[in-house]
């Protein structure tokens, strides 16, 4: 989404691709990735409870960077329903083989889902 920075990540065969524009300082890039539980995200929004969300004693650098231990900890929905802000997230679970989309409840930042015609997604 921004001038930032932009990464790339290739896990299994999915492709995350993220534009990273920082709005809270530090410059994080995305996806996020936790290797130990084959955990990966892309995020564009602000998550108001960011810290909340990261677990007790824990700060993250960024809103994004809370998702993945919350979701480890809480399980998607109990995750989505517990963070307050606005947002679109893409978490990829591969143990599990599953892909989580998630938009807050206003709907305010676009999340698009295609396919392909041949299996594939974008």
């Amino acid at each position: 989404r921004g001038p930032d920075a932009t990464a790339h990540l290739q896990m299994g065969g999915l492709d995350f691709v993220h534009n990273l524009l920082s709005m809270t300082g530090e410059i994080l890039p995305q996806p996020i990735r936790d290797s130990r539980r084959g955990l990966a995200a892309v995020v564009n929004g602000e998550i108001y409870n960011a810290a909340e969300l990261m677990g007790p004693g824990q700060l993250p650098r960024s809103d994004a960077e809370a998702l993945l231990p919350a979701y480890g900890r809480l399980g998607g929905v109990q995750m989505f329903r517990a963070a307050d802000g606005e947002w679109a997230v893409a978490i990829v679970d591969w143990p599990r083989r599953q892909l989580t989309l998630s938009r807050d409840c206003f709907g305010t930042k676009p999340l698009h889902l295609a396919e392909a015609g041949d299996g594939r997604f974008a």
